[in-house]
């Protein structure tokens, strides 16, 4: 049974999705000894459109291309897939452990924020309700009845945004994946929790955080706290980096390539 990555990446204008893919596709290749298949997507759509708040407080407005993400079962060339985020980074073997076992469909329920200063509080709940927000930045699945159903569903999510907004109760202004798997993942699920989802968290950085310096295989992060900023060091831990700003710094992205190495 084939085994491997999916990574989607579009061309853009300020963001190089495509080089991430790149460096995000040569650390899965070291970690996990699997092939990664990047898919570009040729016709990115427009009009969604995301502001990005980076870690020197400056604000980015730009065309944000995440639709293609619930086409990933038709896409993936492989009969178990990984499928992950370009700012996600690999630095070790612990997803390998997906493969070959009677999982489906597996997703993250939770993120945790390495800098542990509350970055993530609004990502917690997808409505006011208090319904459990579902990470879409990695999800490992087999060519199954049960994941065909999710994805086929977050299709009509997409398709349909603005009732599934009112519907569930949240802003309707930009499609979210993250939104999309939360309401598929329940509806083909039987509204239960805990099913279908990693025993962990996912280590996230916020975007207004940043890795600041890659050295002895050490990634240096430097955050805010209050009005000062800290900084801190982790070492072989996967990291989704929401700070895309800083994986297109020649410095740090010379470091993380020498990590891929």
């Amino acid at each position: 049974m084939s085994q491997g990555c999916l990574l989607l990446a579009t061309e853009h204008e300020s963001i190089d999705y495509i080089g991430m893919a790149n460096l995000a596709a040569s650390l899965v290749m070291k970690h996990l000894n699997i092939p990664t298949h990047i898919h570009i997507n040729p016709k990115p759509e427009h009009g969604n459109v995301r502001a990005f708040r980076w870690d020197d407080g400056s604000v980015e407005t730009v065309q944000w291309h995440n639709s293609d993400r619930v086409d990933a079962f038709d896409i993936s060339p492989f009969e178990e897939t990984l499928l992950i985020d370009v700012d996600y980074l690999t630095f070790n073997n612990s997803l390998s452990g997906v493969f070959g076992s009677d999982n489906e469909f597996l997703c993250y329920d939770r993120a945790w924020d390495v800098t542990q200063t509350g970055t993530l509080n609004n990502e917690t709940y997808m409505t006011r309700n208090g319904l459990n927000m579902l990470w879409a930045t990695v999800v490992y699945f087999r060519k199954t009845q049960l994941a065909h159903n999710i994805f086929e569903t977050m299709k009509m999510i997409r398709n349909s945004w603005g009732y599934y907004s009112k519907l569930y109760g949240f802003m309707g202004g930009k499609y979210r994946n993250d939104f999309a798997l939360t309401i598929a993942h329940q509806l083909m699920n039987g509204y239960t929790n805990n099913t279908c989802t990693f025993n962990h968290g996912l280590a996230t950085l916020g975007t207004e955080d940043t890795i600041y310096d890659v050295r002895d295989n050490q990634l240096l992060i430097r955050y805010r706290h209050g009005v000062e900023h800290n900084a801190l060091r982790i070492q072989d831990t996967n990291l989704h980096c929401m700070n895309k700003r800083c994986l297109q710094d020649e410095h740090i992205l010379q470091g993380l390539w020498k990590l891929a190495a």
